[in-house]
C-alpha cells in the first residue's frame, strides 16, 4: 500500500509476504513467458532486496542479461493508488488467482525539471503493474485499461 504524506507524495511500506519472494538464499526465478514490453528476449528474472537508500524496494534482474534490471515497488492493491477490482480483473485476463499474486510496480528515476523547479525524483508506473503468481513463478506485465493510472506516479524518496 502506498500512503500519502503531507506533501501528496507516496511513502512505501513493504507489504507482508513479499519478503518470502525476495529473501531466499538462491533467489527464485520468475518467468515472463512473453517477455517484458521492450525486452522480448528477457524472460527469466530474479528478485532481490534493493540496496540503501532503496531498501524498501526490490530489484528485478534478468537471468539472461544482468544489465537488464528494474527497481520495483511492492504493492498490495488493497488501497489507492491501484484498486483491488482493477487488479482482480487483470489477474482474470491472464488466468491468475488474485489471492496468489504479488503486485510490483516498475520505478523510474525522473530527472530534475529546471522550468518547474522539481528536483530529481522517483516515479512508479501505475499503468502497467507486474503480476507474479507466487505459486508457479509465472509473471506478466499487464497494461491497465483505466487512463486514471499514470505512467509516472511520484514517490517520496526515503532519506
Amino acid at each position: 500500500m502506498l500512503d500519502r504524506s503531507e506533501t501528496g507524495h507516496a511513502t512505501v511500506p513493504v507489504p507482508e509476504g513479499i519478503d518470502d519472494v525476495a529473501t531466499h538464499e538462491a533467489p527464485p526465478v520468475i518467468a515472463f513467458p512473453g517477455g517484458l514490453p521492450g525486452f522480448p528476449g528477457a524472460t527469466r528474472f530474479v528478485l532481490r532486496r534493493a540496496d540503501r537508500p532503496f531498501d524498501a524496494m526490490l530489484v528485478m534482474q534478468s537471468a539472461e542479461d544482468p544489465d537488464i534490471r528494474f527497481l520495483m515497488l511492492p504493492c498490495n492493491g488493497k488501497a489507492e493508488p491501484l484498486l483491488a477490482a482493477d487488479l482482480e480483473a487483470a489477474c482474470a485476463v491472464h488466468g491468475l488467482a488474485s489471492h496468489q499474486v504479488a503486485v510490483l510496480l516498475v520505478v523510474s528515476r525522473q530527472p530534475a525539471e529546471e522550468e518547474t523547479g522539481l528536483g530529481a525524483r522517483l516515479c512508479a508506473n501505475l499503468r502497467a503493474p507486474v503480476l507474479i503468481d507466487t505459486t508457479s513463478g509465472i509473471a506478466v506485465q499487464h497494461v491497465l485499461d483505466s487512463p486514471n493510472y499514470p505512467l509516472r506516479y511520484p514517490l517520496q524518496q526515503a532519506a
